[in-house]
């Protein structure tokens, strides 16, 4: 490729880098994200390009797993479905309980899954399974079947409402 191609090539494909790091900043802030939007993007601490954006940039697909992000647990993929906007940012269940990005969601979620035991944990219909929280009075569905693998939420019926989950 002739240099002065080569140079116009290069001058494409930093705008377009900036500005899906602008783009990816923008969605990072806006959804508290900004780790995993700083990662994926490639910007490293001093705003260097990293090699994940040279990969990119070379037309290859990246997968970043950052620390801290709870996007591949299951409290991770309840919390990125229905459940957050409904019940963290909608509802307010959890304002008393710190809780407003969606990663604080996931690990939350994770934590009441890991800690539940005997009659804290059910098995109920079409593969889905059901956990209890008592310091916190919530619940967990994991459902495996549904697109957003289920839900979390603190049920105003308490605990009655848990045990008649079917």
């Amino acid at each position: 490729m002739p240099e002065c191609l080569e140079g116009a090539r290069q001058n494409v494909i930093s705008a377009a880098t900036n500005m899906a790091v602008g783009v990816l900043s923008a969605i990072g802030e806006a959804t508290g994200v900004s780790s995993l939007i700083r990662a994926v993007s490639g910007r490293g601490a001093g705003g260097s390009l990293s090699a994940g954006t040279r990969a990119v940039e070379a037309g290859l697909t990246v997968l970043a797993v950052v620390p801290g992000s709870t996007a591949g647990t299951t409290g991770g993929r309840i919390a990125r479905g229905h459940a957050f906007s409904k019940h963290v940012v909608q509802g307010g269940e959890f304002t008393g309980l710190g809780i407003r990005t969606v990663d604080q969601f996931g690990s939350f979620i994770d934590d009441v899954i890991g800690k539940a035991s005997g009659g804290n944990v059910r098995r109920l219909g079409n593969n889905r399974t059901a956990y209890w929280d008592d310091a916190t009075g919530t619940a967990v569905i994991r459902d495996p079947g549904s697109a957003d693998f289920g839900t979390a939420f603190r049920p105003s019926g308490g605990r009655a409402y848990f045990d008649g989950l079917k």
